[in-house]
């Protein structure tokens, strides 16, 4: 009984996290709904094996399996659920948005989620570096790599401001 208990505290607790943590790797919502809950079952068969330090390291792990099978696996394209999200949002915040995902995409699956736990959960890199069972100098060197990647591939759509903090916008002539 009290495992019940536990797990159903482990459930409330991390729940939106890792949806949080699938969506970011996967990008639809509905997806990480259906990824979350056959992590959740999975993890329920080995919970009583699983030690309390080791719980969410596990789940992350199992979330982040079965995300690359849904993406290998799904038979849409990007574009498509691309298309779904685009309704809910401006096409100029959708625009800077599918910029923004496009590059994340060229981030290693932990560079992607140290990024999302930096930025996303504003996670330090010890509590970082806690959760995914790895160094804080890996931690600091995946975020230095990945900020370099996505500086390199940002440039050009989000230009630096300039020393007065104004961003110089190019004419286009017509």
């Amino acid at each position: 009984m009290e495992r019940s208990y536990e797990f159903g505290e482990f459930v409330r607790g991390y729940r939106e996290t890792l949806r949080k943590l699938a969506f970011w790797m996967c990008g639809d919502w509905h997806a990480s709904e259906d990824i979350v809950q056959d992590a959740l079952m999975a993890i329920h068969r080995r919970w009583p094996g699983l030690d309390d330090a080791g719980r969410i390291s596990y789940a992350r792990t199992v979330v982040a399996h079965l995300v690359i099978r849904e993406v290998r696996g799904r038979g849409r394209s990007k574009e498509d659920r691309w298309d779904e999200e685009a309704e809910a949002c401006e096409e100029e915040q959708w625009a800077d948005r599918l910029t923004v995902r496009d590059a994340l995409a060229h981030l290693s699956a932990r560079q992607r989620e140290v990024v999302m736990l930096r930025f996303w959960n504003a996670l330090s890199t010890g509590e970082i570096a806690e959760r995914l069972s790895i160094p804080a100098g890996t931690v600091r060197s995946d975020l230095t790599r990945a900020y370099a990647t996505l500086r390199m591939l940002l440039q050009e759509s989000f230009p630096p401001p300039d020393v007065n903090g104004h961003v110089a916008i190019p004419l286009v002539a017509s």
